[in-house]
């Protein structure tokens, strides 16, 4: 792991063994043998606790933590229950756990709170497919563990809580920005972007629509007030967003963002 996230994420390794205490009842009786917990804050700051290190230090090492699902403002969420087999997995994150640390056939919880949205993974061994008809059916079992988690490990979440993991910021998240100056800086930015992006970056050539895009993303705004801004369906803007991606050659929205900021600075400078 690199040495400066191996130091931000190590006191999220520190508790391993007490979540394994707290989950053994899981393993021996349910066979879930896999559990993690992530809080994630207003800010974006995330803290977690595991009790399969070596997952981990896989998944932070290679950033998944950027790509995965559940990784959006927490605005976007709600209490739920959902199956993984039924989520998207563009970035192929379970193939991944399946065929590198044989886990599979896994539920997330989800619960939502005003300050931060918690999110409860359970998972089994990956040829363990009847594991799904036990969460349809024993739903309840699993709620209950996660009231009896949050009563065990409230102490340790106020002690990680501070040292939450804060990513690389998307710059001011804002459902309604400003808009004079947010108009004056499109038509200023836009075609430097146009004429540039080929030539100087060596990126694939964007249509008109997509170059559109490119400001609201510099600014760092949702994909919620793009579509509002443009007036369109916020799948149609994710589509859009996915395929600018693809052609900036970029995994996350976090990546792209960081790219089109060396665009604005250079026509910023000149």
């Amino acid at each position: 792991m690199k040495a400066c996230l191996k130091n931000k994420t190590k006191p999220f390794f520190q508790y391993t063994q007490e979540v394994s205490q707290i989950t053994k009842p899981l393993a021996e009786c349910v066979g879930l043998q896999h559990f993690s917990f992530k809080r994630t804050f207003k800010d974006k700051g995330k803290i977690y606790l595991f009790n399969h290190p070596s997952f981990y230090e896989h998944w932070f090492d290679n950033e998944y933590y950027q790509v995965s699902n559940k990784e959006e403002d927490i605005s976007q969420y709600q209490d739920s229950v959902e199956l993984w087999v039924s989520l998207p997995d563009p970035h192929r994150l379970y193939e991944m756990a399946r065929q590198v640390f044989d886990i599979g056939n896994g539920l997330i919880i989800t619960r939502k709170n005003e300050n931060y949205c918690d999110f409860f993974f359970f998972a089994t061994d990956a040829k363990n497919t009847g594991m799904n008809n036990f969460y349809l059916t024993h739903l309840d079992i699993l709620q209950k563990f996660v009231d009896y988690f949050y009563e065990d490990t409230q102490s340790i979440i106020q002690r990680i809580t501070p040292e939450r993991l804060l990513l690389p910021s998307l710059g001011n998240v804002s459902e309604y920005g400003g808009t004079d100056d947010f108009r004056s800086d499109v038509a200023s930015l836009l075609p430097f972007i146009e004429s540039n992006t080929t030539r100087t970056f060596g990126y694939d050539k964007l249509t008109s629509r997509e170059i559109e895009y490119l400001p609201f993303l510099t600014k760092g705004y949702s994909n919620k007030f793009i579509a509002a801004q443009l007036k369109l369906s916020e799948r149609t803007v994710d589509d859009y967003i996915a395929n600018i991606k693809y052609k900036f050659n970029c995994r996350t929205k976090q990546e792209l963002i960081a790219k089109l900021a060396k665009i604005a600075n250079i026509h910023l400078s000149n």
